[in-house]
């Protein structure tokens, strides 16, 4: 797979990941499936991209069904995307999340709690020059009301992550829409689109990760 300009560029997307030994352990596929998972991650180890904790009691099956379903969900509608900016820069994405037991969080990472309860999920943005990490909440039982679940919702509170708005008002109904044409920050379906990501390279967006510089020579290559 094509790594993406922003995530090796001189100022890349920044990600965090953290596995539990039990996530690791866990055997999905063939044993080659897992030996290239592994190498993987290794690989991802190298890189400074998006990085991600999400806390879970390993004693709690329902906190880790969340969280296993959000990593999984998030990284399948994330990795491989590739969206284009304003100035046909090209943007592409690589989640490796990670999950970890309460009181092993690493400080200074964007950090997500699973509660075992009912509530919407959400994700605080930090926004404007500023290192505090963004944090917020998944629950066992979400109650917005989305059909698609985690499946959905994973994906569009990442996308905050990325320093993406929601793209409806506080308190607005949003219907159902499943096209690809329509922006996940608004709808937050995985069949959608992500027509929002140029919003990254945007100096107005004050994302503390992403700065978009010009081309020092011309013509850009």
């Amino acid at each position: 797979m094509e790594r993406t300009r922003l995530l090796r560029k001189e100022e890349p997307l920044e990600l965090h990941a953290v596995f539990s030994e039990q996530a690791l352990r866990l055997r999905v596929g063939s044993k080659q499936v897992m030996n290239e998972q592994y190498r993987h991650l290794l690989a991802m180890a190298e890189l400074a991209n998006v990085t991600v904790q999400v806390v879970a009691d390993p004693n709690d099956a329902a906190q880790m069904a969340t969280a296993n379903t959000y990593k999984q969900e998030t990284e399948n509608y994330w990795n491989g995307r590739t969206e284009s900016g304003k100035n046909n820069e090209t943007i592409s994405f690589n989640f490796a999340i990670t999950i970890v037991a309460p009181g092993q969080q690493k400080a200074n990472t964007d950090t997500l709690t699973v509660v075992n309860g009912t509530g919407r999920s959400n994700v605080q943005m930090t926004l404007g020059p500023t290192s505090i990490p963004d944090t917020g909440t998944l629950y066992t039982n979400d109650n917005t009301g989305n059909p698609s679940g985690m499946a959905g919702i994973g994906p569009h509170e990442s996308g905050h992550l990325l320093g993406l708005r929601d793209m409806y008002s506080p308190g607005e109904t949003v219907g159902y829409n499943a096209t690809p044409t329509v922006d996940i920050m608004r709808y937050a379906q995985p069949t959608n689109g992500v027509q929002t990501a140029f919003m990254m390279l945007s100096p107005a967006n004050l994302n503390k990760t992403i700065q978009y510089r010009p081309c020092p020579h011309q013509p850009c290559p």
